[in-house]
């Protein structure tokens, strides 16, 4: 696998290739410092479409899981959060949309991927609306 931009990806491709550097890299570190400043503008993927650049950003972290499977298990762990992330704001942008039951469908998985208290908590909060 190349370490470069995913070919055909609009949205989420900074992450892709970070985690896919991440997992083939001997050696890395985190910066905690500002270093750049992101601006999203309204024509953005993300601005212009919701829903659309949420289901990008979901299917773009869960194409990772099958790459770094063998890898660091903190890595796929950080993955793993991510992803939960990424499926509470799709369904956030459901629930927006008054699709509850598109909301719950992308939320459950949740339970089994990261078993802990916060998983039950954001499926509760989707329940809830």
């Amino acid at each position: 696998m190349h370490s470069c931009y995913p070919q055909g990806v609009a949205v989420c491709e900074d992450v892709n290739f970070l985690i896919r550097l991440s997992a083939i890299s001997h050696y890395i570190g985190v910066k905690t410092l500002s270093m750049a400043a992101y601006f999203i503008h309204s024509q953005s993927a993300t601005r212009s479409n919701p829903l659309r650049a949420q289901q990008q950003t979901l299917a773009a972290l869960q194409s990772l899981k099958e790459f770094i499977k063998e890898t660091n298990n903190a890595l796929m762990q950080g993955l793993m959060k991510s992803i939960r992330h990424a499926r509470l704001d799709l369904a956030y942008v459901l629930l927006k949309n008054n699709n509850r039951i598109q909301a719950l469908k992308v939320v459950l998985p949740m339970v089994y991927e990261v078993p802990d208290i916060k998983s039950i908590k954001y499926v509760l909060s989707v329940v809830k609306g």
